[in-house]
């Protein structure tokens, strides 16, 4: 149906991964044996420990990137970012994440079939539950900060989201326009903020596409352990997404620093005492860079931050560790 289309269309993957050499296994090999082919997978591996890298694999659509230290994922992804050209279509997808063999040509579809598009996701399913709906798409409540995930598949074909998650099929034009992941984010809401550029900077739209699945490497039960060891950078991350998108701020300023309760109380449940005082210095911090910080995203992977303020020892330039390529 959509061949004439389609044909001419050249894939690229990106994937920035950490030590997660047997996991994404199951990722490459989906992607391998897709009905539409990918043309290139450029996998930036962010300095994983030696018994946890990535394996060489023996397809030559497979561009291994190994990093001798660890950058974040922002960094990687703007790497791996850093290798697309102007023509390609580009697949940003987890490295837990595996796709159903027609996933990328259902994804691509959507593309002639929708106008305004910028972005296609597939629907996420459990992997262990393959059933059960982890992610249709997801936003960021605009008055309290807070993420949240469609958990259910859509009658319709293709659905508007407001934001993907964890798998997103765009334009290398539309990624020029609106420009790569912000490293002023380090991680947490580094996505949701590289999804509302997206939008706002082609004036077009997100679509979650029910037909294309794909499965989640993730344990079903809500893991608030891991909400806790993250309060830092989440109240950090929260504040300068904030600043950027909504249109209530300063004043929901209060609700987001109301949610530190909430962190002192998941932190002393789950063994992370510490977690509602990481949340404050995260949301202080993230007051500073919003009133003296500059974040100024190029498509350049010498690009320059100053992360000093929240004492993350990590370099100013992607360029100043070694890659093995």
């Amino acid at each position: 149906m959509h061949k004439k289309h389609l044909k001419k269309a050249k894939v690229v993957v990106v994937i920035s991964s950490y030590n997660r050499g047997e996991k994404i296994s199951e990722t490459i090999a989906s992607l391998l044996k897709q009905t539409y082919p990918v043309d290139r997978i450029v996998i930036v591996d962010d300095g994983s420990e030696i018994e946890k890298r990535i394996p060489r694999f023996d397809d030559k659509r497979v561009h291994l990137i190994s990093l001798k230290k660890n950058v974040g994922v922002v960094w990687g992804r703007n790497l791996g970012l850093s290798k697309i050209d102007k023509e390609d279509y580009v697949l940003l997808i987890d490295d837990d994440i595996s796709l159903e063999k027609n996933a990328v040509e259902d994804l691509l579809a959507a593309f002639q079939d929708r106008s305004a598009i910028v972005a296609a996701m597939p629907v996420v399913y459990f992997l262990n539950h393959k059933t059960k709906v982890w992610s249709s798409g997801s936003g960021v409540n605009l008055l309290s900060g807070q993420t949240l995930f469609d958990t259910k598949k859509f009658k319709s074909k293709y659905h508007e989201i407001e934001a993907a998650t964890s798998v997103l099929l765009t334009k290398s034009e539309y990624i020029m326009k609106s420009g790569w992941y912000d490293p002023i984010y380090y991680f947490c809401y580094e996505d949701a903020d590289f999804y509302y550029r997206l939008k706002e900077k082609n004036n077009g739209k997100i679509y979650s596409v029910r037909t294309a699945s794909a499965y989640h490497d993730i344990s079903e039960d809500l893991s608030l352990d891991r909400v806790a060891k993250r309060s830092y950078h989440i109240a950090r991350g929260r504040v300068l997404f904030l600043s950027r998108h909504s249109p209530y701020f300063p004043w929901n300023l209060l609700s987001v620093f109301a949610f530190s309760l909430y962190y002192f109380y998941i932190g002393i449940k789950f063994g992370y005492p510490n977690a509602g005082y990481r949340y404050i210095i995260g949301f202080v911090d993230g007051l500073k860079l919003w009133l003296g910080g500059k974040s100024k995203i190029k498509n350049n992977i010498e690009f320059r931050y100053n992360l000093s303020i929240s004492k993350m020892k990590k370099p100013d330039l992607l360029t100043s560790t070694k890659v093995r390529e």
